[in-house]
């Protein structure tokens, strides 16, 4: 049901939706949306999606520094050539096969709200082979006791080359959920 209106069915639908997915049933409508949501984008968590993905696409190839060599990000930490278009452009990327437009932004503005309303609790960076690598932990949009950690690596020219989050959605190398975009919003 990749292409469903979860927003035109009631709760009751989308939690038989979630039930044959194996997923939790509990939460608000948004939240259940949300969840099937990422069901979709993610092929029900089973196995890789490969149609239309070059192989290359699904492995990790940055080699990610040891946790020792982060320092928390201030002021005068170098940072990357980052623009709301490099941001853009790499969930645009990964969103065109599956979900499209409509969720990208949906992700985006949440991502960016989460930034504002400082869902961002850390935040520490490291440059290392020509690449900048940032960490941040992520509160949970639903609740503040559960927190998120994002691991992205850019190119110094802003463009990103793998991103993680520990979240459902983060998974795998190109990641893209609203937590690797409050953090990008965060670095901007």
């Amino acid at each position: 049901m990749a292409n469903t209106d979860y927003g035109s069915m009631n709760v009751s639908a989308l939690k038989v939706e979630l039930r044959k997915r194996g997923a939790k049933l509990n939460g608000l409508k948004e939240q259940l949306i949300q969840k099937l949501q990422d069901y979709d984008r993610n092929n029900n968590f089973v196995g890789n999606i490969t149609d239309g993905i070059k192989n290359d696409d699904l492995a990790y190839t940055v080699e990610w520094p040891s946790d020792s060599s982060y320092i928390s990000v201030t002021s005068k930490s170098v940072s990357p050539d980052l623009d709301i278009v490099n941001i853009s452009t790499y969930f645009l990327e990964v969103y065109r096969d599956n979900v499209g437009m409509t969720e990208c932004a949906a992700v985006h503005r949440k991502g960016y709200n989460m930034m504002i309303n400082e869902y961002l609790v850390a935040l520490v960076t490291c440059t290392q082979n020509n690449l900048h690598f940032y960490r941040g932990q992520v509160h949970s949009e639903n609740t503040k006791a559960l927190s998120y950690f994002v691991s992205i690596a850019f190119e110094s020219d802003g463009k990103i080359v793998q991103s993680m989050c520990e979240c459902a959605a983060g998974m795998g190398p190109k990641a893209v959920c609203k937590h690797i975009a409050c953090v990008c919003y965060a670095i901007l």
